[in-house]
């Protein structure tokens, strides 16, 4: 028969691994969520913190010698590290996104704007240092250049029109009065001009195009000439 005081010892020591136990179930449980994070959507830095209390924290939890106080300790650690993980997986998702944006399809000032805001984004996704702050500041920047972009105006119908209107100027030439010859030649510099303009609007492209084609008419019927 065993004493009271070895029935109480050995009821503490039955509680102490019970005890034990559970913590190590909960320290395992938690490694195991933190093993199966995507490293990549993570700043190096943040995720690198992470894996080293991983390491510590799998030790640990395999010790036959692990305390309770120190696996209570690593369980507090390890979810700490995983909590101040600084997520880039946004930023990265808006970056992705950029290969549609053609260069050659926007104007160029958007364009240089939404440039500069991807590069800026992909030197704070290459630094394993950037903040959080960092992070929403380059997503936030690079979402509003992406939806600023301007898409370029379709100049060939105006283009086919002015070469077409100078062909007929040039041969024209010498029929025409020093007057009207001048008044051609202004209306066709002033439409290479929204032809040579990058940032010319569609509208404004169109507008161009129906002026042209108004004088053409009136220079092609009986009256002005």
């Amino acid at each position: 028969k065993l004493s009271a005081y070895e029935i109480v010892v050995a009821e503490a020591n039955t509680l102490a691994n019970t005890l034990i136990l559970n913590a190590k179930t909960a320290l395992d449980t938690s490694l195991k969520d933190a093993q199966s994070l995507d490293s990549t959507n993570f700043t190096a830095n943040s995720y690198a913190a992470l894996k080293t209390v991983m390491d510590e924290s799998s030790l640990l939890a395999q010790s036959t010698t692990s305390t309770l106080d120190q696996l209570s300790q690593e369980l507090l650690k390890l979810d700490g590290v995983k909590k101040a993980l600084i997520n880039i997986s946004g930023l990265k998702a808006i970056v992705d996104q950029s290969s549609p944006y053609g260069k050659d399809s926007y104007t160029t000032r958007s364009y240089t704007a939404y440039e500069t805001s991807l590069n800026e984004a992909k030197k704070v996704l290459e630094n394993g240092a950037s903040t959080v702050e960092d992070i929403t500041k380059a997503q936030s920047a690079l979402s509003a250049a992406a939806a600023s972009l301007v898409k370029k105006a379709d100049f060939s119908k105006l283009n086919e029109t002015v070469q077409e209107a100078s062909e007929v100027l040039e041969s024209d030439k010498d029929m025409l009065e020093e007057e009207s010859y001048n008044n051609f030649k202004k209306e066709l510099d002033d439409c290479n001009l929204v032809l040579s303009n990058d940032e010319s609007t569609q509208a404004k492209v169109d507008e161009t195009l129906a002026h042209l084609n108004a004088y053409c008419l009136l220079y092609t019927s009986p009256s002005p000439r």
